[in-house]
């Protein structure tokens, strides 16, 4: 199983970094967000159904938020006038919620991607999650939590995707504020 951790080190085209965290107490959990703001990086695309959007370059930030008890790790990606582009979920084994930068997540495979501007939701990897539990990866019992931590991310989407959204905006403007007084 893949572990990652909120300074994504493992992110081979972000070069540095300046990182901001704090506590968070949201959606009924207590938890981090952890802003990381890219000062050198890559030009990086996906496509995520009709669309391309950039998530890597000078400038840009992820807002992650992990969530203790919870199965769901997410990261809100900012272009450089601190606009969302997407939010990207992962279904997770493990959130380790810690200080000073070393919260970090096992990855159960599943992903879910939403963006403010569209009203598709898009669900990934489930062929991932099959084949490493046929390989032994995972178990059938990591795999029922995966499912089950979507389903109940989906729930939670239907209904709060323009709060979370905006939520999200507000905790990344606080954080660019810590990494400003930093500078």
């Amino acid at each position: 199983m893949k572990q990652k951790t909120i300074l994504r080190r493992e992110w081979k085209g972000i070069h540095s970094r300046l990182y901001a965290e704090r506590r968070i107490s949201a959606f009924g959990s207590e938890g981090i967000a952890g802003l990381l703001h890219m000062t050198s990086a890559d030009d990086f695309s996906v496509s995520v159904g009709r669309r391309r959007v950039k998530i890597t370059s000078n400038g840009y930030q992820w807002l992650q938020i992990a969530l203790m008890g919870r199965q769901v790790w997410a990261t809100v990606m900012f272009d450089k006038e601190g606009v969302i582009s997407e939010c990207y979920f992962d279904i997770t084994d493990e959130n380790r919620v810690e200080d000073g930068g070393r919260s970090g997540f096992s990855d159960l495979f599943l992903d879910v991607v939403i963006a403010p501007d569209d009203p598709d939701v898009y669900m990934l990897d489930a062929d991932e999650l099959e084949h490493a539990c046929d390989t032994g990866e995972i178990t059938r019992q990591q795999r029922a939590i995966a499912y089950a931590a979507r389903k109940e991310l989906l729930c939670f989407i239907s209904e709060h995707k323009a709060e979370f959204f905006a939520w999200c905006a507000e905790i990344r403007n606080e954080l660019s504020k810590q990494l400003e007084k930093a500078d």
